[in-house]
């Protein structure tokens, strides 16, 4: 209600562009990726915290764990971070075998990754980045992805405009 009432709140302007928000399963947390590093905004504090080096171009896609303990970042350069929210530190990060839109689906229960590339999506398991899937595609760009409750089926949207679906 307070936001129908007083309109939204404005965040300061962080970067040229904004690509992906993502809020913590706590509710404590925004985290804004883009054209820069990535950004923390404290909900409960309406400050703006110390941002994420890492990313040499865009981030395309941010996204925590469903425990929320952990911050999952793809970076356009084609590699993929995990970071320790309770310290913001990063605790691991993934050399991914192509570049591009790089999206993501986590598995429900937060131990696997599927990341979308040029003509691959491929699955990974989270805390080591053992390599456990890879989907080779005919099209270049794989623009969103999704996966199903039970983490038994994958789901792509390509530039071809079809949605493909997939047993995993």
């Amino acid at each position: 209600d307070v936001y129908k009432r007083q309109g939204p709140t404005m965040l300061p302007k962080m970067d040229k562009r904004i690509f992906t928000l993502a809020f913590a399963p706590d509710g404590t947390w925004l985290v804004v990726g883009g054209t820069g590093a990535i950004h923390r905004y404290n909900i409960l504090e309406h400050s703006l915290e110390s941002s994420l080096e890492g990313h040499q171009l865009a981030v395309p896609k941010v996204a925590f764990t469903p425990d929320g303990q952990l911050l999952l970042a793809t970076g356009a350069e084609g590699a993929m971070s995990l970071w320790k929210v309770s310290t913001w530190q990063e605790v691991n990060r993934i050399k991914l075998p192509a570049k591009g839109v790089l999206q993501t689906a986590l598995s429900p229960n937060g131990e696997k990754v599927f990341v979308s590339m040029d003509h691959l999506i491929a699955g990974y398991t989270l805390l080591d980045g053992k390599q456990i899937l890879e989907i080779p595609l005919s099209i270049k760009g794989v623009y969103g992805l999704a996966l199903s409750p039970d983490g038994s089926l994958l789901a792509n949207a390509g530039a071809d405009g079809n949605v493909r679906i997939w047993e995993i």
